[in-house]
């Protein structure tokens, strides 16, 4: 295939000129009907007029009998010319026309209008200058030739009303610079998206010239008094005319507002909407305004248009500008009248409502009118139909009106419909929210279903452990007979803890429960299950680590207490089975790490999508120190054998769990494959899909598959879980890992036998296939094997039901097996679910003692069908180099072309190792036949985490390449995209980037790192304006310093940097000598999430980010600001205004009592009257500052600064300052939950993570309150300390992108520096 960047950048320009088109609103004009035939009459112009202009022609509209009467061409009513534009039709004129007829006929107006059009050729006069002239004399002959027309009329017109469409509005006014035209002819023009300003393409010297004549002629023309009796109203289309822009629309400095209106469509009354640059002639609303104001200027006298021009202009400025919404246009504006009605009510409320559904008597309600107060002004807005509503008046006694003015006509018609611009962004915005939230599979996990009613049994714990823990409690599941059997809790089964995770409940239990429970009695099982539950109150588990060790003593209390329960049984349990969700699997093996813990009462844990590696959300230090005791411990426990009794089973949920990473859940470098299987649903045999966060506890196919793993760890002699470890972990490995498609679990593998059957056939093919509907006989298939020709390797696919269908032997005279091994436990179970499919490799390289590959096919009724492949492994594979991502050979397409003859090939994806990298794989064939698609099918294998992900061509023939653990350093290994196809077709492989998945994995992966970028961008900004105001400069806003200051090539080179300094051993080993934690960078390198560019990457999201949560913020600001200027009591003296400041004992006092809130109720409650005492200050600032700038007209004086100057840098200073509490008391908002949620348990927070930084914050705050911008200014010493906030804000950025919780320790370093600056 070409390079495709040819056709993808084609397809940027194809878009651009699309977004050109098309980015306006959608057309909302109406369509205007002919209710007539409508018929252009020509008229018969002069032999010398034809003769001069032969390609021009002059029409007459008409409809119906009015068409019939007018075809001897003796007219009485009202010529108007319609003069078409560039490449225009004369039958333009029928939406006019039409209208102005029938409404002339149904109102029965003792006047009507005549609608003529001229013909120009449709010639492109907008392109073509030279034409223009001609044009111009014809429309001058046309004129003349109307005016002619009514020389017999009762009233003849002395002038024509002129309508020009585009360049015809500039032909229009050229009329007048012809030497021979009679100025009085022509009063009024009307032009629809004329060009007056300029041309839109200066294409030639003649139509620059005709421009600046005519614009030259018609500004002299008004300055002198010699046009003053025309009257102009221009229209322009707005947004939808990409063809003439708007502006040049206007008459502005060519002709004087006494005599033109210049209206955009989106701005005039009763039509505000956009039109291209044709429908502005046919668009309904903007017709019906023309029509009106059309109307409305003539004279009632005459019968033809007044030469008065301020009525014409009086008319134009109602339809086209100022709109009162009264039913007819009216000469008088503000008139005296006394409102009508008898009935009066006095309203005092600053704001008022009325609105009933029908209103029975007029009421005239009167409002006080009170300028003294600073009320200044009165708004109202109604939907009223009459014309007279409000009026201004002076009560007269009994409060009625003596006399008033009538001041409707100041009112104004408002477009009913808002602007659709706020709601297109908004859902651009969650379009993008929904790509991040669902860019995964549909949800295809089966519901599991109670057939009885669930019970939770309350299991009733000592008074002790009630009185520790009031907010937990345990309960044991059961439904129908088993719950009513277990209430009085004499259990004889095996026991399961559920532990629930981050907000998790005790309910989520009943899944596993009610399907093992319905397995046991449908098996009669001579054991069976007792489940358990821990209600954990739904805590924050996830975001608040201060709980989880009091969690895991309440767990330990449990487990004690469940094994008591179990003494009278005939085989009491020694252990009970622990299976955590979420968070819930952290603290199941945080049980090993209490002092009192039996290790023995647990040896089995299965988790499912728990966090092993590190916190989702590394929100304090005590999760950081947990998560840290924890994994220690059993690094620790299995290196030295003391947890070596312990096997864990770890499940996570593939992409479409958004919360915990797939990466996180693996137990790699903590627990050792001896003891731990790790794996993800979308790998998992029978289950081969991804799952959500909660429905991984409640998904059909991997709960079965979880029962089925916990059914057969089960000693059928103890009938309680085996003390085995390795069968244990061959139980894991064959139901997580490895399903070779077995109808029960075995613990012999690979065992000697002699293929069953009496048929034996040789099969040398290469390439084999069968397929049968049914098969009679048991046919056994031998393939012989020659390593030394290369075939080294053979492969099979089939359906086979049995266990045992392949195998190796020696042959026997006459073509038989003399002995073999059943390798049948070497297959693999392979999707579609429920197909049975099993594949299995035979690397024949180890098995030289071996002549034959046997497939033992057995008799069915059902179909059959095997598929096998002798090959070369280094023939049948190959390397495709994906394209990086952020490289220019993005757009680039890999192909691969596939040997024919082919049942297997293996494609090694070099370069897939990072997370954030997405390609999509397509699969292409020539083949019609789409029976064989289930057997058709690609595989992305991942050798260092069970994370394969499965395409099976049901359709599409599309793989998504992405990763769900990064390749770590050590791993040499690549991933690898195995195709099992149809060898009667050829194929080949397509792969490339998927740019918006890149940006999925992206957000899913690092967004982590975006709260800690944003700290760093505020304390970038808070360093950027010390900085100014120490040298003597003005205090630049927030959002000024944010783009003067925060580019990512001030911290994230530094970042790199010090993470490529420490990667040397010498270096490195002299770092951690200091006992300083490593940087984060470090840490997302172990994760395999690292990569160089991120810093920089995710600096500018972080930047925008922070830019919106200012905006917002600010918002809040500004609103409450001016509510206080409008509602407070204004300061009059400047001075005491900007320097007044609290006592300092006060200050003294008020952080003592914001620390004792801390010790004595919680450190985040702390921060949270913290902020909003801060929040009430920046306000009055705010408040401050605008009535120093509005009141006290000072102006900003860099050489001497004002008090307006030091009320704006004490604003913008403490502003930032604002911002920064504001983050820290977000991060500290589970505290606060959690405390709130508690209070009745204990007003006191046991482990608080905020305390220590509230009692910073607190010594800070008698310092951070009363700064003042002046304090600062023109010292040398601030300038120097601004560079260590920025330094801080350098330490942000490396030690808080994954610690989060060390970002308030950064945010307070630099407080405690701005406050010494103050003390300087």
């Amino acid at each position: 295939m070409a390079s495709v960047r040819p056709v993808l950048m084609l397809g940027l320009v194809l878009v651009g000129l699309f977004d050109i088109l098309s980015n306006y609103e959608d057309n909302r004009c109406e369509m205007t009907y002919m209710f007539e035939y409508p018929e252009y009459l020509p008229v018969p112009l002069s032999e010398n007029v034809t003769k001069s202009f032969p390609r021009y022609h002059l029409f007459l509209y008409g409809e119906g009998a009015y068409a019939r009467q007018s075809k001897n061409f003796k007219l009485t009513g009202v010529p108007v010319l319609f003069i078409p534009g560039n490449a225009g039709s004369y039958k333009q004129v029928r939406s006019l026309g039409s209208v102005a007829l029938k409404k002339a006929q149904h109102l029965r107006t003792p006047f009507h209008f005549n609608y003529f059009s001229v013909d120009l050729n449709e010639e492109l006069t907008g392109m073509f200058g030279a034409i223009l002239s001609e044009q111009t004399e014809f429309v001058h002959r046309c004129v003349l030739k109307i005016l002619t027309m009514y020389r017999k009329a009762e009233t003849p017109p002395k002038s024509v009303v002129l309508v020009g469409h585009s360049v015809g509005g500039i032909i229009a006014r050229a009329l007048f610079t012809l030497p021979d035209f009679d100025l009085s002819m022509v009063n009024t023009i009307i032009t629809q998206a004329t060009p007056h300003q300029s041309p839109v393409i200066n294409a030639d010297q003649y139509m620059a010239d005709f421009y600046r004549t005519v614009n030259q002629y018609w500004q002299d023309g008004m300055s002198s008094g010699r046009l003053s009796h025309v009257t102009i109203a221009s229209t322009g289309g707005a947004h939808r005319d990409y063809l003439v822009q708007s502006g040049l629309t206007s008459l502005k400095r060519i002709v004087p507002e006494s005599n033109a209106v210049s209206a955009v469509t989106s701005a005039i009354p009763k039509v505000w909407l956009s039109t291209d640059h044709l429908a502005i002639v046919w668009c309904k609303q903007l017709v019906l305004a023309t029509k009106r104001a059309l109307f409305d200027i003539i004279d009632p006298t005459t019968r033809q248009v007044t030469t008065d021009v301020k009525r014409r202009m009086q008319v134009f400025r109602h339809h086209f500008l100022h709109h009162p919404g009264s039913k007819s246009f009216s000469l008088t504006s503000v008139q005296s009248v006394v409102p009508p009605g008898d009935k009066w009510v006095e309203i005092t409320d600053e704001v008022w409502e009325f609105s009933e559904t029908a209103n029975k008597d007029r009421t005239n309600y009167m409002f006080p009118i009170d300028v003294e107060s600073g009320r200044d002004t009165f708004v109202a807005m109604t939907n009223i139909v009459e014309d007279s509503w409000v009026y201004l008046c002076q009560e007269e006694g009994g409060r009625r009106c003596k006399e008033g003015l009538d001041m409707s006509s100041r009112s104004q018609l408002k477009d009913t419909m808002a602007s659709v611009r706020p709601v297109l962004i908004l859902g651009l915005v969650l379009v993008g929210l929904f790509d991040i939230l669902s860019n995964y599979e549909d949800n295809r996990c089966e519901m599991t279903y109670m057939f009885e009613y669930p019970e939770y049994l309350p299991v009733p714990l000592s008074e002790n452990v009630t009185k520790s823990f009031p907010r937990y409690h345990l309960f044991l599941y059961g439904e129908g007979a088993y719950a009513r059997q277990s209430k009085n809790f004499k259990l004889t089964g095996v026991p399961v803890l559920f532990i629930p995770g981050n907000a998790g409940s005790y309910k989520q239990v009943r899944s596993l429960g009610s399907v093992a429970l319905k397995k046991a009695q449908h098996l009669r099982t001579p054991f069976h299950f007792n489940y358990f539950s821990v209600d954990l109150n739904e805590e924050l588990t996830g975001m608040f680590g201060a709980i989880l060790s009091e969690q895991t003593e309440f767990v330990h209390r449990c487990v004690l207490k469940i094994l008591t329960m179990y003494r009278k049984a005939e085989t009491p349990p020694k252990s009970v089975v622990l299976v955590g969700h979420s968070v819930g699997g952290i603290i199941a093996r945080a049980l090993f790490t209490l002092p009192d813990f039996d290790p023995s009462m647990v040896n089995t844990i299965i988790t499912q999508a728990t966090p092993h590696q590190s916190p989702v959300i590394n929100a304090d230090q005590y999760m950081a120190d947990f998560y840290r005791t924890v994994n220690q411990y059993w690094q620790d426990g299995m290196s030295s054998g003391r947890l070596s009794h312990v096997t864990i089973a770890s499940t996570g949920g593939a992409h479409r769990d958004y919360l915990v990473q797939s990466g996180l859940t693996s137990l790699k470098r903590i627990v050792p494959e001896s003891n731990a299987v790790s794996a993800v649903t979308s790998a998992i045999p029978k289950v081969w899909l991804s799952t959500d966060h909660l429905a991984i506890v409640w998904c059909k196919q991997l709960v079965l598959a979880t029962k089925r793993a916990l059914f057969d760890i089960i000693d059928p002699t103890t009938r309680q879980v085996t003390t085995d470890v390795k069968r244990r972990m061959q139980v894991f490995r064959h139901h997580f890992l490895h399903h070779p498609g077995s109808k029960s679990f075995s613990l012999t593998s690979v065992q000697s036998v002699v293929p069953p059957g009496d048929k034996w056939v040789e099969i040398t093919d290469e390439v084999w296939e069968f397929s049968e509907t049914a098969n009679k006989d048991r046919t056994n298939y031998m393939f012989p094997i020659d390593v030394e020709s290369g075939r080294d390797t053979f492969v099979a696919m089939t359906n086979i039901v049995e266990d045992s269908w392949v195998y190796l032997c020696q042959e026997e005279g006459g073509r038989r097996c003399k002995e073999g091994l059943d390798m049948s436990s070497r297959s693999q179970l392979s999707p579609p679910l429920y197909s049975g499919h099993k594949v299995v490799h035979l690397h024949l390289a180890s098995y030289r003692s071996f002549s034959h590959v046997v497939v033992s096919i057995p008799k069915s009724s059902k179909p059959v069908k095997v598929q096998t492949q002798f090959y070369n492994s280094s023939e049948k594979a190959e390397d495709l180099q994906v394209p990086h991502v952020m490289s220019f050979a993005i757009q680039r397409v890999v192909e691969i072309k596939v040997p024919n003859n082919t049942m297997f090939y293996n494609i090694s994806v070099v370069g897939l190792q990072e997370v954030y990298q997405a390609f999509t794989a397509s699969l292409i064939s020539d083949c019609e036949d789409s029976s064989d698609n289930d057997w058709t099918k690609m595989h992305l294998h991942i050798p260092w985490f069970k994370e394969d992900v499965y395409g099976v061509s049901q359709g599409s023939r599309k793989l998504s390449l992405r990763l769900q653990s990064g390749k770590l350093v050590d791993e040499t290994t690549n991933a690898e995209l195995w195709l099992y196809l149809n060898p009667r077709c050829s194929y080949k492989v397509q792969v490339w980037v998927n740019l918006v998945e890149v940006l999925g994995q992206l957000m899913r992966f690092h967004g982590i790192v975006l709260p800690a970028l944003t700290v760093t961008n505020i304390l970038m900004v808070l360093s950027y304006q010390i900085r100014t105001i120490g040298r003597g400069q003005p205090c630049p806003s927030f959002s000024e310093a944010q783009a003067a200051f925060c580019q990512p090539y001030r911290v994230a080179p530094l970042v790199n940097l010090f993470s490529l300094l420490i990667s040397y051993q010498g270096a490195r080993l002299m770092y951690l000598s200091l006992n300083v934690p490593l940087p984060d960078s470090e840490v997302m390198k172990a994760q395999g999430t690292w990569f160089n560019a991120m810093p920089i990457q995710f600096f500018f999201f972080a930047n925008t980010i922070c830019a919106m949560v200012s905006a917002a913020l600010f918002g809040g600001v500004t609103m409450i600001g001016y509510c206080m200027v409008w509602f407070g009591k204004k300061p009059t003296d400047p001075e005491e205004m900007t320097r007044k400041a609290p006592h300092p004992a006060a200050l003294f006092v008020i952080s003592g009592a914001f620390l004792a809130v801390a010790s004595q109720f919680s450190g985040a409650l702390a921060f949270a009257l913290v902020l909003a005492l801060y929040f009430g200050k920046t306000c009055r600032l705010y408040a401050n500052t605008i009535t120093l700038r509005n009141c006290l007209n000072l102006e900003n004086d860099k050489k001497k600064p004002g008090p307006l100057v030091d009320a704006e840098d004490t604003f913008h200073l403490q502003y930032t300052i604002l911002y920064l509490i504001w983050f820290i008391s977000m991060l500290y908002m589970p505290s606060v939950v959690f405390w709130g949620k508690n209070f009745n348990f204990e007003y006191r927070l046991p482990a608080d993570p905020a305390l220590y930084t509230a009692a910073a914050m607190s010594a800070c705050f008698a310092f951070l309150y009363p700064l003042q911008g002046c304090y600062l200014r023109k010292k040398r010493s601030v300038v120097w300390l601004s560079w260590l906030v920025y330094v801080s804000a350098v330490f942000t950025c490396m030690y808080c992108m994954v610690a989060l919780y060390r970002a308030p320790y950064f945010i307070l370093a630099a407080f405690l520096l701005v406050a010494f600056c103050q003390r300087m």
